[in-house]
């Protein structure tokens, strides 16, 4: 698959059949969050996959996002590690979505639907992320990334150029 396909055809999927990801498929997933350019040379941003026991733990805790946790056959945990980080800076959370969105394409590119689930920046999700597995305080949650084969396909919109949100120059709507 091209990029920009990958890119226009991601849609996040809601529900998940129970077939498994096959290893070297999540391996090639995780490998693309690896290869992101990190600010200050340090990614902070560290990869847990959840086991089913986790993942139902985490129907608990996220309110308004069970459905998808619930039937998600995988599900990787993108954690920003705050103490690579000296002096502190919120530049983890911008390595953090880097990696989520380079899996949530290979993902796509691969066949299996994904849905990003954000923590990142609720203080009240975050915590409730930590507490359900028993997190390191300097491991902050950033994004839960739901993998697994869609129940329902679901048909990407057809991109639609929209030039309101673009400018040159200065603040003022392009009128090209």
């Amino acid at each position: 698959m091209e990029t920009q396909q990958a890119i226009f055809s991601r849609t996040s999927t809601r529900t998940f059949s129970t077939a498994p990801i096959p290893r070297q498929q999540l391996q090639t997933i995780l490998l693309s969050a690896m290869v992101v350019p990190a600010a200050h040379t340090r990614t902070g941003c560290k990869l847990y996959v959840l086991n089913s026991q986790q993942m139902q733990r985490l129907v608990q805790v996220m309110a308004g996002s069970a459905v998808p946790v619930a039937t998600a056959a995988t599900g990787i945990l993108v954690l920003g590690d705050i103490s690579a980080f000296n002096p502190p800076t919120l530049a983890w959370g911008n390595n953090c979505a880097a990696a989520v969105q380079n899996m949530a394409l290979t993902a796509t590119d691969l066949g299996i639907g994904n849905t990003w689930v954000g923590v990142w920046p609720s203080a009240s999700r975050g915590t409730a992320v930590q507490q359900a597995l028993s997190l390191p305080n300097n491991m902050q949650p950033h994004s839960i990334l739901l993998l697994g084969y869609p129940t329902t396909p679901r048909k990407a919109p057809a991109p639609q150029w929209r030039q309101e949100l673009i400018y040159s120059d200065s603040f003022v709507p392009d009128p090209q």
